[in-house]
């Protein structure tokens, strides 16, 4: 027998939980991903439910890879980043223990600016984990 992969473990544990699945905006930033196959809230939904205490914003599934998704509608600071980074691992530890093994990257959503400092944090913590991080502003088209 198959072993379910993590959209099918994530929708049977969830079940028909509406708000972890239809949303648009987190934190006050709108998060687009038309090419997803699952886009689920983690942090005030999802991580209740497989007993996590924190975890990152969203998870986006697509096709080939995966997103762990942090949003700050306000200026990214030093605070933000050392927040996210736990949060971000966290969701990659919780993708791992249930079994997925492809291509993870770290999302930071930010609206009113990014200290460079704060960015170059994120990037330097997350590559121990080697998860690799990109920066979109709020609204952005997640790709």
């Amino acid at each position: 027998m198959k072993k379910p992969g993590l959209i099918e473990i994530i929708k049977n544990t969830i079940k028909n939980q509406k708000e972890c699945f239809d949303f648009d905006h987190i934190d006050g930033c709108r998060v687009k991903c038309p090419d997803c196959q699952l886009k689920v809230r983690f942090d005030q939904c999802a991580a209740s439910y497989f007993g996590i205490n924190g975890g990152c914003d969203c998870i986006v599934i697509f096709k080939d890879k995966i997103c762990l998704i942090e949003c700050k509608s306000g200026k990214f600071g030093s605070s933000d980043a050392k927040k996210s980074v736990r949060q971000i691992e966290k969701c990659c530890e919780f993708i791992k223990n249930n079994g997925y093994s492809r291509y993870v990257e770290a999302v930071i959503y930010f609206g009113e600016g990014i200290e460079s400092i704060s960015m170059n944090r994120v990037k330097t913590e997350l590559k121990s984990s080697n998860l690799p991080v990109k920066f979109y502003r709020c609204g952005d088209e997640l790709k």
